[in-house]
């Protein structure tokens, strides 16, 4: 029987980063921290509530960024 962790049976999904909503979002460009976005952030991270509120939203709606993540062994899908 394989382990819960095993997903040496999953076959590795390859985008284009052009069309991960991750990156159509904006997320990997270098905008200054301002004051307002680091405590936007906190209060999301800190509330259990609204962070797995978002984090169910990223998974649902970001569809593409989603499968090139969770199937890249090399990725921390934990983390992301």
């Amino acid at each position: 029987m394989a382990k819960a962790n095993d997903i040496s049976n999953i076959t590795q999904k390859y985008y284009r980063y052009e069309l991960w909503e991750d990156y159509k979002s904006g997320m990997y460009n270098s905008p200054p921290l301002s004051e307002d976005r680091i405590q936007k952030a906190i209060e999301c991270l800190s509330d259990e509530k609204i962070c797995r509120e978002y984090m169910q939203r990223v998974v649902t709606e970001w569809q593409i960024a989603t499968e090139q993540v969770l199937t890249n062994p090399e990725s921390n899908g934990r983390a992301w």
